[in-house]
């Protein structure tokens, strides 16, 4: 998935996967590709927004675990972010000396962190996130969002190497029972592939690969190491998350304290505390205090987040750019006004009720748009006599199973008289089955006419 949408990217001077579909499959299926991309990226970026905050806030409820010891260095790695962008733009420093600074400087702002947590609340989190969010889609990638990320994957690296590290080294029981059965937990089947996403397939992933990705690529055969080796990278970090989560806690009564039922397990907050306190706690085991060890999990956490949130709203930019220009509206294709359009979009979904609802539609839009990504990858290569099973495949699994459990939530959604969900999945619903329509007829008016190569 993940490399087929960078590679049609390549070879379509670095689109984004909704023209890819343009060309692929026509116009219709673009303009189709660019709605459920809209939604789905805009839903997400409210998310993490949330996430972030949740996170950073200081709150002194004991009940609801925040660390917020983890504002400083998460606002300083942007600060070390620029100072390194501009370095190596101006070629003063290269990028080993970068890496190395910069992870110190970020290592030793962990530790700060502790000292001086920010006394600062939710909403004033969000609103700082969504200016952030602004600048970082609107600025050259090389001055923020690049040096960001690339300091940014070595603390994330160096965690998934202690937390495997301490895995390896002590073993720890899985305290977690098998099941867990509860009277109001929905059926595994579907639910467990919309649930686990970016560790498995994402959608989002074909967004970042067409969208930024593409762009900084040097070669076309990079992209078996990018496409491939990212991915595998993100499973592992997907195993460890799970680990945690499952064996970071010295007792299986104190882990059932977490997930008392599947209400509270789905909560937002009480997602993020576990992982962070069960990773600590394999942190403790190797010699790092656990107060330090929660505020560098947390650290990773929103570093992670930030940087779905700053690629995300540029991708969402972009996304927002494409459909202006498809409806001829010249006037909103400004970088400015679209990144408005965009966290006004997102900020919406931060803040309202209505994106806490929408949260339910977004595993099922990511892993749809997973799976219309391989349909397009699929067109692709059939259209051009090459092998296509290797994306055919998944994608029936991946489409099968998405429309399936977005059927199961219309009718729970339908029973329980939500009328923002049923209408905003059944729309979802309905546009899927229209680019799959799409692709029929495509094949229908068009089989004996291959696309060329560079299509």
């Amino acid at each position: 998935h993940d490399f087929a949408s960078l590679v049609l990217s390549l070879r379509n001077k670095g689109k984004s996967i909704g023209e890819v579909a343009d060309k692929v499959i026509g116009k219709r299926a673009k303009i189709l590709f660019l709605l459920i991309m809209f939604f789905a990226i805009a839903l997400a970026m409210g998310v993490f927004a949330k996430v972030v905050a949740s996170l950073l806030q200081f709150k002194e409820d004991a009940s609801f675990v925040t660390y917020p010891e983890a504002s400083f260095p998460a606002t300083m790695l942007m600060v070390i972010a620029m100072v390194s962008g501009v370095l190596m733009r101006k070629k003063i420093v290269g990028m080993v000396p970068v890496a190395i600074v910069g992870t110190i400087l970020t290592f030793v702002c962990v530790y700060l962190g502790t000292l001086i947590p920010f006394p600062i609340g939710y909403n004033t989190w969000i609103a700082a996130l969504l200016i952030y969010s602004f600048a970082a889609s609107v600025l050259p990638v090389w001055f923020l969002l690049q040096p960001r990320d690339f300091i940014n994957a070595f603390a994330l690296y160096i965690g998934m190497i202690l937390l495997y590290t301490a895995a390896v080294l002590f073993a720890p029981k899985i305290v977690a029972p098998t099941f867990n059965p509860n009277p109001d937990l929905p059926s595994m089947l579907p639910l467990l592939f919309i649930t686990v996403a970016c560790g498995s397939i994402s959608g989002f992933h074909s967004v970042v690969a067409s969208g930024t990705t593409s762009k900084q690529v040097a070669k076309e055969s990079d992209a078996k190491l990018i496409g491939y080796g990212a991915m595998l990278a993100e499973g592992a970090l997907g195993i460890i998350a799970v680990i945690v989560c499952c064996a970071g806690f010295p007792t299986q009564e104190e882990w059932l304290t977490h997930y008392t039922s599947w209400g509270q397990a789905k909560g937002l907050g009480a997602s993020l505390s576990v992982f962070v306190q069960g990773a600590a706690n394999f942190l403790s085991w190797i010699g790092i205090p656990l107060h330090l060890g929660a505020t560098f999990v947390a650290l990773i956490v929103v570093s992670f987040a930030l940087t779905t949130l700053d690629t995300g709203t540029r991708i969402l930019r972009y996304n927002t750019e494409e459909l202006m220009d498809t409806f001829h509206l010249s006037a909103f294709k400004n970088r400015y006004t679209s990144t408005l359009i965009a966290v006004a979009a997102i900020g919406f979904l931060a803040v309202s009720p209505v994106g806490t609802e929408l949260w339910l539609l977004f595993g099922t839009t990511n892993q749809l748009l997973a799976g219309l990504v391989l349909l397009t990858a699929t067109v692709y290569l059939v259209a051009n006599r090459k092998p296509s099973w290797v994306t055919g495949v998944p994608m029936v699994a991946m489409l099968g199973i998405t429309l399936w459990a977005l059927l199961l939530n219309l009718k729970s959604f339908i029973s329980d008289k939500q009328t923002t969900l049923i209408m905003v999945g059944g729309i979802i619903f309905i546009i899927a089955i229209a680019i799959v329509i799409e692709v029929l007829l495509f094949f229908y008016f068009a089989k004996k006419n291959p696309l060329p190569e560079e299509a």
